[in-house]
């Protein structure tokens, strides 16, 4: 009969998305704070999507009359038709350099493996040129609000999708300004970079982008009929487990080394909104020491649970750690999620934020027990349900002067007032992160069921092997592992990474040193095997 001798695991894991189909017009221009000219009209192709540039002859001259532009501008100020094809933002999405800017109606084409599919969505945001308009009004357009501030203005961007040269039966729109609400604090206009979902469309092999705006004058729309955009087509992220999703890590992994064992709670408000109603109680700081066993403890309304570990996290390959969540699964496509920032420290002072990306709605709340597509959300705690944690990975954090990536001693978890309209907590673009709200509850918030650990300062370990045949030593180990048989006769011995790759192989019937100078803190498997048995052990 065979039996198993030893268990270390070494995880990696790799981001899917595919990069290939985005637009993000970057090798588009090499002059900064310039824009893309032409005295004749063309496509300009990025991605797998062409945008046309189009120029129109008059009678005064030919003129750029639709389409799309590339530009790096960064102007913020200039509301003047001068400085038309700056973005408000002064640069693209993540601080790129290069965005697009569109105008008036015009056309996208998708091209190769794009044709015919769903497209993703894109980033959104004013122009500087529009936005000072929407806020000042000039000669030929109104300030929104009008005088008394009152009157329902919106300025809104349309995009509808064609098959075949048949319709979608759904048209996309999104504000860039709204002023229609009875309450004037909550009118507003776009001035960061916002995702539109565009998979409501279906199928699609071109784009159509209008506008609609409530100024409008014998010659048409009088606010001016820009707009900028970025990321066209970015792939979404990883999905929920239940809908193909892999990058959530089991409770029973064994990649975690080891789980938080300390755990300091400040408890959040069960609504943010009525402070009077208390704190929540559901749980303990217990609950989220040890491993993910379902016991949670409630953070409630903007709750913060700082936890620490015996041995401090390091930045090794792939995810670091792990954070578990009790969310549940509805269907498929549906998940009852309930989110978190996460901020590491490496001296318990200094506190960094993991970048996170929410591309949720902005301007539809979420409902108490509303469902969350979980393809929109990225570096965000809670994101996967159940028996699956969200994992973090340190590279994806800047450089700190006051932080030491290779010596993790707490985590922080803050919990998302998921309120579009309060927006505590904002992505690393400036979007409300939208989860269920009001979570009125004695269990609201965030529930922090357990940490994992993946990555640990200490060096690869082998467990002692118990009632075995054989000394294996030191433990820990560093540099080299020895392994002396306590009887005598012929053993072969195999260590591989949990995919199976061999790292070592040999036959040995007297002490043997392996040196693991080389090898990658993680997890491996040592099998010692003879006539009579196969041990395999953690």
């Amino acid at each position: 009969m065979k039996k198993p001798f030893l268990i270390l695991s070494l995880m990696c894991l790799n981001s899917l998305i595919n990069w290939a189909q985005t637009s993000t017009f970057e090798s588009l221009l090499s002059t900064p704070n310039t824009n893309f000219e032409s005295s004749v009209s063309t496509w300009i192709n990025d991605g797998q999507a062409a945008f046309p540039y189009v120029i129109t002859s008059s009678i005064y001259g030919d003129y750029f009359s639709n389409g799309f532009v590339p530009s790096n501008r960064t102007d913020t100020q200039t509301g003047t038709f001068l400085n038309a094809y700056s973005a408000i933002t002064g640069k693209g999405v993540g601080n790129s350099t290069t965005y697009m800017v569109g105008y008036d109606t015009s056309t996208i084409i998708l091209t190769g493996s794009a044709r015919h599919k769903q497209v993703s969505g894109f980033y959104i945001t004013n122009t500087t040129y529009t936005y000072k308009v929407i806020e000042n009004g000039n000669m030929f357009s109104k300030a929104f609000g009008g005088i008394s501030g009152n009157d329902p203005d919106y300025f809104t961007v349309h995009i509808t999708g064609f098959n075949n040269n048949q319709p979608a039966p759904d048209t996309v729109e999104f504000y860039l300004a709204d002023f229609r609400f009875t309450d004037n604090s909550k009118d507003y206009i776009v001035d960061h970079w916002t995702w539109v979902d565009l998979r409501p469309l279906g199928n699609v092999d071109s784009l159509k982008v209008f506008f609609s705006s409530t100024d409008v004058g014998m010659f048409g729309i009088n606010t001016p009929v820009y707009f900028a955009m970025d990321h066209f087509n970015e792939p979404l992220y990883d999905p929920s487990m239940s809908n193909g999703g892999v990058l959530g890590i089991n409770k029973n992994a064994s990649s975690i080394q080891q789980w938080a064992n300390q755990v300091t709670l400040t408890r959040g408000y069960r609504d943010i909104a009525t402070p009077s109603l208390g704190s929540v109680t559901v749980g303990e700081e217990t609950n989220a020491m040890g491993s993910a066993d379902g016991t949670v403890v409630s953070l409630g309304d903007s709750g913060v649970a700082v936890v620490s570990f015996e041995r401090a996290i390091v930045n090794g390959p792939g995810a670091d750690f792990v954070i578990f969540e009790n969310g549940f699964t509805l269907s498929p496509t549906e998940d009852f999620v309930e989110l978190a920032v996460v901020e590491v420290s490496s001296d318990g002072i200094h506190y960094f934020r993991f970048p996170c990306i929410s591309k949720t709605s902005t301007s539809v709340q979420t409902g108490t027990f509303g469902t969350t597509d979980v393809q929109l959300l990225h570096n965000i705690a809670g994101k996967y349900t159940g028996n699956f944690g969200t994992p973090f990975n340190l590279d994806d954090i800047p450089d700190y002067a006051l932080l030491d990536k290779n010596n993790i001693t707490h985590v922080k978890i803050i919990d998302v007032v998921g309120s579009v309209e309060r927006g505590a907590i904002k992505d690393s673009i400036g979007n409300t992160i939208n989860d269920p709200y009001t979570t009125n509850f004695t269990s609201g918030g965030f529930d922090l069921d357990a940490v994992g650990v993946i990555h640990s300062v200490s060096p690869t370990a082998i467990t002692s092997v118990k009632n075995s045949l054989f000394e294996i030593y030191p433990n820990p180990c560093t540099d080299k592992i020895q392994l002396k048989p306590k009887t005598t006769g012929s053993y072969s011995i195999k260590i591989t990474n949990v995919v199976g790759t061999v790292i070592e192989e040999k036959v040995l019937s007297d002490m043997t040193t392996l040196s693991t100078e080389n090898w990658l803190n993680g997890i491996y498997l040592l099998y010692i095997e003879n006539e009579m048995y196969t041990i395999i052990k953690q």
